[in-house]
């Protein structure tokens, strides 16, 4: 097995895309493939752009969560992201305005897990 770039290559991407839906699978911003006797056996992402959102609940306001949602597409735009996930708590007063927001629920049931590569707890 080889592990290779996908490098923006759109017929690549669209190859896993088909491959890992037929196989009942779906994966955010590949990075690389495994290939293997010439087929693509496996994908994944070293990256995938995700951010993360706190806003004071004293001072905040409508006005000033539209300005940090509009920087935080700008960086992701300015990056090179098609999009991005937000991880959003059900206790969150974001959650019930996530689809206003313009983003689409993963309804897939599923969790984060963390796994620091440092000595230390990040």
């Amino acid at each position: 097995m080889i592990i290779l770039p996908i490098n923006n290559d759109i017929e690549v991407l669209k190859e896993i895309r088909k491959l890992a839906k037929e196989d009942g699978d779906d994966l955010f911003y590949p990075s690389h493939y495994a290939v293997e006797d010439g087929q693509i056996i496996g994908a994944f992402a070293v990256e995938t752009p995700t951010s993360s959102w706190w806003m004071s609940k004293k001072k905040g306001n409508a006005k000033k969560t539209m300005l940090m949602l509009n920087s935080l597409e700008t960086l992701h735009s300015e990056n090179g992201n098609a999009g991005y996930i937000m991880p959003c708590s059900e206790t969150s007063p974001y959650f019930k305005m996530m689809d206003k927001f313009g983003f689409n629920e993963i309804t897939d049931p599923f969790k984060l897990f963390y796994k620091s590569l440092y000595p230390f707890k990040v």
